[in-house]
């Protein structure tokens, strides 16, 4: 069960130019026109913050904040967690994060506000991914089929055109590895897990529709929604019983992510860690 749990925390936590800017209208390939320039701003990308938003039900709920530089490696951020444990009562937890490359190898600091003490703890290049909302951004404009764009919309002084579209089959199961959130459903490493465990893993899972704000000026994808639930609740179904599945159903799994400041972070400064 713990398993679960922390397969739908991963996967929540979770999932760029052109000369001149694609014309404002609403037709598929004109959608394709603003995805194809956002590709390519956002691999220019050297660092930018971001907020992150997730709702499951009403048990789960938490606010991210992160400032990500690309290079040299850094992240900074804080995670506000609310969550109601039933019978415990409600819990809630603000924690500050560190991630930085060292000795080829991510070493994350946490600490729990209120407290002094600081936890590390080592990830690989899949697990970090976990921490990186541009990862999934770069998925979503690679893997994105149905593309259209459905209205114009300002967000925080910023015009921008809001692509609606798809992502299922292969380019699904490649949001879901990056995430590493299989590795949880087996207890073994992402390399371990055979492509019939995947099969199984993703057999009749629905399409994932995701909404995504490009800005016109810029062309960076400045922010994106999703919601896991009929995904995540096809995928527990695959892979548990029917009983276990039923308990672990969701009827709103919402991510909502926003970038801003893009190439603006300051150097960030690690935590003295003994």
């Amino acid at each position: 069960m713990r398993s679960v749990f922390c397969t739908i925390l991963l996967l929540l936590g979770g999932l760029s130019a052109c000369s001149s800017h694609p014309k404002e209208a609403t037709t598929p390939s004109d959608a394709q026109a603003w995805i194809d320039a956002s590709k390519e701003k956002m691999s220019k990308i050297k660092s930018y913050d971001a907020v992150i938003d997730n709702n499951i039900d009403i048990t789960i709920s938490n606010h991210m904040e992160y400032s990500h530089i690309l290079d040299p490696y850094g992240i900074k951020g804080m995670i506000a967690l609310d969550m109601d444990a039933g019978a415990l009562g409600n819990m809630t937890q603000n924690v500050d994060i560190y991630i930085e490359e060292k000795d080829e190898q991510y070493q994350m600091y946490t600490k729990a506000q209120g407290t002094s003490d600081w936890l590390i703890e080592y990830l690989n290049n899949s697990e970090v991914t976990n921490y990186e909302p541009i990862e999934l951004i770069h998925i979503f404009l690679e893997g994105i089929s149905d593309a259209k764009i459905i209205r114009t919309e300002e967000i925080e002084g910023m015009k921008a055109q809001v692509v609606k579209g798809i992502i299922f089959g292969e380019n699904l199961k490649e949001l879901f590895k990056a995430t590493s959130s299989a590795s949880n459903f087996t207890d073994m490493n992402l390399e371990k897990i055979s492509d019939v465990a995947f099969t199984k893993v993703f057999s009749n899972v629905p399409p994932l529709s995701i909404h995504i704000w490009i800005d016109t000026k810029s062309q960076y994808v400045i922010k994106y929604e999703m919601n896991m639930s009929e995904v995540m609740n096809q995928i527990i179904a695959n892979v548990f019983e029917e009983n276990v599945a039923k308990e672990w159903s969701y009827g709103n799994a919402q991510i909502s992510t926003t970038c801003k400041n893009f190439n603006q972070v300051k150097p960030i400064t690690m935590p003295k860690v003994k």
